[in-house]
């Protein structure tokens, strides 16, 4: 009997890194490598930050600011 897992590597490095390791036990036998392009957020995960920003008082300048500083 065989077994199968699957692993989701969420580093390129560490994934080959994983690869390697595997490929030294004689038992595991490395069957398929898929690499998938990031995905977008999902519907439902916008809302979980809701109230992320509660409390504080931040301000579309303050933001602006603070992403596109400008030498003064």
């Amino acid at each position: 009997m065989t077994e199968q897992i699957t692993i989701r590597v969420l580093s390129e490095s560490k994934m080959r890194l994983l690869l390697e390791l595997l490929r030294e036990f004689e038992f595991v036998e490395v069957v398929q490598v898929q690499h998938t392009p990031e995905t977008k957020m999902e519907e439902g995960d916008f809302f979980q930050l809701a109230g992320l920003w509660k409390e504080r008082s931040v301000s579309v300048g303050d933001l602006r600011e603070k992403a596109w500083p400008r030498q003064r």
